[in-house]
This record gives structure tokens, C-alpha cells and sequence, in this order.
């Protein structure tokens, strides 16, 4: 049985989310549908700019799209990205998908592309 969104629509579930550990601005998410995306998410600011500095806020302002995704476009969306991880540097993230039964793993540049697989 799939999980459904709260709305009784059908949306992806998120599984596993991680920020970049050399950007960390950025954040990976993957979970069904295969959802393997990317975003640049931008701090809130505050009032007063030059009392306080907008990186230090804890607060999310929004999300800057478009995102990137982390999967083929030949990846059915009855797969399932289920973890991400990041390298110790921030400069590649991989990427484990179940389809059917099949797993692989993929290791995907900052910029999407491909690295390497395994299956």
C-alpha cells in the first residue's frame, strides 16, 4: 500500500533530506516517486541588516527554483530514492534507487551528472 499526501492526492513521501556539508544553503531530498531533487534555500532576513547578519537567522525564507533533479529522466516514478548522502566535501551525492525490486546506486556531481553506478 503507498502512502498518500494528507489531501488524499497522490504526492511523493519524502524519505531522507540532507544539507550539503560545503553549502549549506543547499538541500538534498529523496523519497517515492522518484523524488531525487536538489534546491538552493535562501535565509530569512531580518528587520534591521545591519544589526544582524540575514546568514545567521534559523528561519527558511523560501526556496529558489528550479531544482535540480538527481535522476534520469528514464527512471519510472514508480521508483524509490531511498537515501541520499553527501561526501565529506559537498562535491558529489549518492543517490540509491529501488525500482521493482532492482537497486543501484548513483553518484551524481553538484551539477546532476552522472559520476558512477553501481547495481
Amino acid at each position: 500500500m503507498r502512502a498518500r499526501a494528507a489531501a488524499g492526492e497522490n504526492a511523493p513521501v519524502l524519505l531522507s533530506c540532507e544539507w550539503s556539508p560545503k553549502d549549506p544553503s543547499v538541500l538534498a531530498a529523496a523519497g517515492t516517486d522518484a523524488l531525487a531533487r536538489v534546491w538552493t534555500v535562501s535565509r530569512a532576513a531580518t528587520s534591521s541588516e545591519s544589526d544582524f547578519d540575514a546568514h545567521d537567522s534559523h528561519h527558511v525564507n523560501g526556496v529558489n527554483r528550479p531544482f535540480l533533479s538527481l535522476v534520469d529522466n528514464a527512471t519510472p516514478r514508480s521508483a524509490t530514492v531511498s537515501q541520499i548522502a553527501w561526501n565529506s566535501v559537498g562535491s558529489a551525492i549518492a543517490v540509491a534507487i529501488d525500482n521493482e525490486g532492482k537497486t543501484s546506486v548513483q553518484v551524481r556531481g553538484t551539477d546532476g551528472s552522472q559520476l558512477g553506478k553501481f547495481d
